[in-house]
């Protein structure tokens, strides 16, 4: 499918696509963003004694999505503030730097398919994974799996929200919470999410419905928690000149 036929994406005002030259910076964004919430700490109960490895982890992850044909990664920018350690290394002096980033994955039959990828996004970064526990990673997936296979067949799947702590109660992860959701309207596809419980209520405060739970039990070592399954219904849109 040529670009020309690809359909129309919603306005991103604030918003743009993620560049390859953005993967450091939202992979710094991630872990920072990410590091105390259930889902990070139990995956990843080593972070402070090898806290870069988890940045190359997400930097590959990232790189991964930017390459996926059913991928879409957008950031969020804003003018940099002096608690932003790395805002000078992040944008030019006088120019907005990201803040935010968001990802979402397509169904397999989209007709988006293709629509999103980046070339050129470099090779994967070496990743040690010292600060990760492998057992519990691949615990986590299959449930996630299996909780997405029960509740979202055949709808778009928000992926990832977070933005840099700095930057935070400015209305970066509404943006994209709500680009994301006209992206579906515009689709008639509806969008599902498995939100951290600090991210829950930014969902459930954009129209995200709870349709169910998922489990993960306790290893033995590291106690588990449960997470709330949301879905938002795709709104019908307003043919132009419509009521």
């Amino acid at each position: 499918m040529g670009s020309a036929e690809y359909p129309p994406v919603p306005p991103f005002d604030s918003l743009r696509l993620a560049v390859a030259s953005d993967i450091e910076r939202i992979a710094d964004i991630s872990v920072i963003g990410f590091k105390d919430s259930e889902i990070f700490r139990y995956e990843r109960p080593r972070y402070a004694d090898f806290p870069q490895d988890a940045v190359a982890s997400f930097a590959n992850i990232y790189r991964a999505q930017l390459l996926d044909p059913l991928a879409v990664v957008v950031v969020a920018q804003d003018w940099p503030n002096p608690a932003d350690g790395d805002a000078g290394r992040a944008g030019t002096l006088g120019q907005r730097v990201v803040v935010g980033v968001a990802s979402w994955r397509l169904p397999e039959k989209s007709l988006r398919q293709g629509q999103f990828v980046v070339p050129d996004v470099g090779d994967p970064r070496p990743t040690p994974n010292r600060d990760l526990c492998q057992h519990r990673l691949d615990l986590f997936n299959r449930i996630t799996q299996d909780t997405e296979n029960q509740y979202f067949a055949g709808k778009n799947i928000c992926d990832k929200l977070v933005v840099h702590p700095s930057y935070r109660r400015r209305g970066h992860a509404t943006s994209m919470l709500r680009w994301g959701q006209r992206l579906c309207d515009q689709d008639g596809i509806d969008q599902g999410v498995i939100p951290s419980h600090m991210g829950e209520q930014v969902y459930l405060g954009l129209g995200y419905k709870v349709i169910g739970e998922m489990q993960v039990p306790d290893d033995g070592v590291a106690q588990g928690f449960t997470q709330r399954v949301a879905v938002y219904s795709a709104q019908k849109e307003k043919e132009e000149g419509g009521p």
